[in-house]
């Protein structure tokens, strides 16, 4: 993953950055107990968008290909 190219902001032009949340929701007991979320954020003016079921590749997708 370290070599995938991400596109600018597509409202700043600012930089974007990958990061991965694990989550065990603190013990609550929930339908799903622990949560991964992936998310792609703009360094510059916090703009995001967050997967929590396709991976890190999807996500980064998602950004690249955003309309």
């Amino acid at each position: 993953m370290d070599n995938v190219e991400l596109k600018p902001c597509p409202f700043c032009g600012g930089e974007a950055e990958t990061d991965e949340e694990h989550t065990d929701n603190g013990g609550v007991e929930v339908y799903y107990r622990e949560y991964h979320y992936y998310t792609v954020r703009c360094k510059k003016c916090g703009a995001r968008i967050v997967n929590c079921w396709g991976g890190m590749e999807q996500v980064i997708k998602q950004w690249n290909e955003r309309v």
